[in-house]
């Protein structure tokens, strides 16, 4: 989980391309395990939400989402099982509720006809299955099927299952019925047929549960300039002008902003402050394009990665295990007498006698070639020969002849 969740803040940062996020995340397509689409499916969402401004793109990106969901959405089907794990059920509410919004066709259809059988069958859905199949439903139904919903919504008790219904309301794609939606958000009369507390939650489902919907709301508003005196009625604008996705809607806005007729000062105020935040999205969306469409392009890609080099060391000096021997070394016998003899070498009663190179019972002898610092070149003594003892002694005699002939 942390790894998918990692890639999409990197990406989103502007510290690692979307080119190498998608290619990172392309092993979603054999993942069917709850935390990586846990962590996948908020990222994705914000992916989708800023390719919105270029339909061909964000068709290619659903169509990368799609094959990388095959694998989850075959283990965990469209519907739940009687002893189905409760992971795997929680699982199946993000998974299909993400998917049914980005528009998956099998997911589409199994929300449509679990809808369809619970308004006229009567056919529990079980409580997890509600999310995506009340919004499903909406989406791909007309009017009566939101009228039905809405009058289910206005006689449930339970509170949490009330705050499903609303957040679901606003998926709708019939025009009528998000209408009716709207009035209700900025009724004044008292009727509370939505709690205080989920005004929040009808604001932003029935301005953004439906793509088609943000322009719907916006033109609404404007032919009923009435309600942008209230604070529902600003918060709907204020949500709308924030999800604008090209300069033609922009354009639209603009010229009601400064029409004969414009919204109070308040309105606005909104109004513009949305407007500057859908021209920033639009800048991440030009700026970030060319990574999506890179990626687009090539599709999965191997990727090399350079390992860092060994540290640079000096290798270590192999020193042999030093030898001793148990009688000292000498090139002829020892002689002991009471008084030292002299010979071609020096030799003593106490101490062993000594070669060119002498040995000591002391000490270990050292190895047969002197260690010396590896960064310098062991110094080089030439040691004499017969020849060079022949040469010396000759310029000796011919320098002396010279100097007494003088």
């Amino acid at each position: 989980m942390s790894i998918v969740d990692d890639v999409f803040v990197l990406a989103r940062s502007n510290i690692l391309s979307y080119t190498r996020a998608l290619n990172i995340l392309s092993f979603l397509e054999f993942e069917d395990k709850y935390a990586p689409w846990a962590a996948a499916i908020p990222g994705f969402n914000f992916a989708l939400r800023r390719l919105a401004h270029d339909d061909n793109e964000r068709e290619n990106l659903k169509n990368i989402i799609f094959q990388s969901s095959t694998a989850i959405v075959q283990r965990l089907g469209f519907n739940e099982g009687a002893n189905s794990p409760f992971m795997d059920d929680l699982l199946r509410m993000h998974v299909m509720t993400f998917l049914c919004n980005a528009g998956h066709e099998q997911c589409s259809e199994a929300a449509t006809q679990s809808f369809q059988a619970w308004r006229f069958n009567g056919t529990r859905i079980p409580p997890n299955m509600r999310p995506w199949v009340y919004c499903g439903g909406l989406r791909n139904g007309n009017e009566a099927d939101f009228d039905y919903f809405w009058r289910r919504y206005l006689a449930e008790d339970l509170s949490n299952e009330k705050v499903v219904m609303i957040n679901a309301a606003g998926c709708t794609g019939n025009e009528n019925a998000l209408h009716k939606l709207l009035n209700t958000i900025v009724d004044t009369t008292g009727t509370q047929d939505i709690r205080p507390q989920d005004y929040s939650a009808a604001i932003s489902s029935a301005v953004s549960s439906n793509e088609y919907n943000t322009m719907r709301v916006f033109r609404w508003l404007r032919n009923n300039p009435q309600h942008l005196e209230h604070e529902n009625g600003r918060s709907l604008l204020q949500v709308a002008t924030n999800r604008l996705l090209n300069e033609a809607q922009i354009a639209e806005v603009e010229s009601w902003l400064t029409s004969a007729t414009p919204p109070p000062d308040a309105a606005i105020t909104v109004a513009r402050d949305g407007i500057a935040t859908s021209r920033a999205n639009m800048q991440w969306y030009r700026r970030r394009l060319p990574e999506f469409a890179e990626y687009f392009r090539t599709g999965y890609f191997e990727e090399g990665f350079e390992l860092p080099g060994p540290e640079p060391s000096t290798p270590p000096t192999t020193i042999p295990e030093p030898t001793t021997t148990e009688e000292p070394t000498s090139t002829d016998e020892p002689t002991t007498t009471d008084e030292p003899t002299t010979t071609d070498e020096p030799t003593t009663t106490d101490e062993p006698t000594t070669t060119d190179e002498p040995t000591t019972t002391d000490e270990p002898t050292t190895t047969e070639e002197p260690l010396f610092d590896p960064t310098t070149d062991p110094p080089t003594t030439p040691e004499p020969d017969s020849a060079n003892i022949v040469s010396l002694s000759f310029f000796t005699l011919i320098v002396t002849l010279i100097i007494n002939m003088v």
